[in-house]
């Protein structure tokens, strides 16, 4: 069963943020780790068959992270640390930035304003600042090898591939000047193995993550890839460990900054 697609009912534009592509491919391109795979050309509008709505934003099960939401932020757009972060252009510049006073109240203003939209059981994690090139169809890279992973899990809570509905959600905010995407595939880790079962393949190593992902796009590409727009001042939340995913700064034409924040965010039961 697909997760909920919520979002905030004051964003602009709901009926265009989202898009489709009919699968995704294996790329052959030297920036690529071997074996990665990208979205399926071209994106277009949902047909109504599709279950890629948005619904309301309310819970959409009692604590529970395994949703995908949408919501703004207005107040990260117009303060110090953002008008200097936009003047930088190395990720050098970006971490000295890091260790001022203005990051820190920043954050600081950010953690509160997220108390009002979300619920936030235990503490969050800062995994701090991201500067992306414009223009890339997916953006993450394995730190050890400069490539770049293409759609893939996250593994940060580092779970087995039967306990990922247990993780925390990603909360991640555009501070940059143009629109991000959140890409993703919308099946669960749970979902993605039964149907590999029902393909035959039913003994998964529990530890296997990102040879899960590899495993169902090489048996199953024709799985729909949705993209998400994140426009400047708005945020996602999203189980991305449990869910095959990646952004993309497409179509962008200036550097792409982001901040974000592991934690269990569960959705306040009321209307936003």
């Amino acid at each position: 069963m697909p997760l909920p697609l919520l979002a905030a009912n004051d964003l602009p534009d709901l009926a265009g943020r989202i898009a489709i592509a009919p699968g995704c491919r294996i790329v052959y391109d030297p920036e690529y780790e071997e074996g990665a795979a990208v979205p399926l050309d071209p994106f277009a509008l949902p047909d109504q068959t599709c279950a890629a709505e948005f619904g309301p934003w309310r819970s959409p099960a009692p604590h529970s992270v395994n949703f995908i939401g949408l919501f703004p932020l207005p107040n990260v757009l117009d303060c110090s640390f953002r008008s200097a972060l936009l003047q930088v252009s190395t990720y050098k510049e970006v971490m000295a930035i890091l260790d001022t006073p203005e990051f820190h109240s920043f954050c600081n203003n950010v953690t509160r304003t997220l108390t009002t939209v979300l619920n936030v059981d235990g503490p969050i994690e800062l995994k701090g600042i991201s500067m992306k090139a414009p223009g890339m169809s997916t953006v993450t890279v394995d730190n050890s090898s400069g490539l770049r992973v293409g759609l893939h899990l996250d593994s940060n809570d580092r779970k087995s591939v039967y306990e990922r509905d247990q993780c925390r959600n990603r909360l991640s905010i555009n501070l940059g000047l143009g629109s991000r995407y959140l890409l993703f595939q919308n099946l669960t880790v749970g979902e993605i193995i039964d149907l590999l079962g029902k393909k035959g393949m039913r003994d998964i190593h529990p530890q296997i993550c990102s040879g899960i992902a590899r495993l169902f796009r090489a048996t199953a590409p024709e799985v729909p890839v949705l993209r998400l727009r994140i426009d400047p001042g708005e945020a996602y939340v999203a189980p991305t460990e449990n869910i095959i995913h990646d952004a993309s700064t497409i179509g962008s034409t200036q550097n792409d900054f982001s901040l974000s924040l592991l934690g269990n965010f569960t959705i306040k039961d009321r209307a936003n």
